[in-house]
């Protein structure tokens, strides 16, 4: 049986890893002045992505223990994807170690899979 209340939840973060991917990109696009070796650059990142990350384990958890009540379709493989794919995401937008156009294949990827799963908690609502 389905539980609304999990539903609702992860609808919330999920919605929420979407504006944290947006987020993100602005945090990319932007330059910046910090050296990149710096502690404080260090800290500056750690203070802003802490709570991307907690969001993104709580949805890695709350996703994977959906999918294996048979709630949801995806596969854990998608999702353990997507979640390593959103960290390698979350570290480009501050270390701009990738180009630009990847950058970006990226952001389509997690988007894809975000909205994906909202669809299908939404048709199932």
């Amino acid at each position: 049986m389905k539980d609304a209340h999990v539903d609702n939840q992860l609808q919330q973060l999920t919605t929420s890893l979407i504006e944290y991917v947006g987020q993100l990109e602005q945090t990319f696009q932007k330059e910046t002045n910090v050296s990149y070796g710096s502690r404080e650059m260090f800290e500056h990142v750690r203070r802003e992505t802490e709570p991307i990350f907690e969001t993104l384990e709580t949805w890695e958890t709350l996703t994977l223990d959906s999918i294996k009540r048979g709630d949801l379709s995806s596969s854990t493989q998608m999702i353990e994807s997507t979640v390593d794919n959103m960290r390698q995401f979350i570290m480009h937008s501050y270390y701009k170690d990738v180009r630009k156009r990847r950058y970006m294949e990226m952001k389509r990827s997690l988007l894809y899979v975000f909205h994906l799963l909202l669809k299908e908690i939404g048709d199932d609502a």
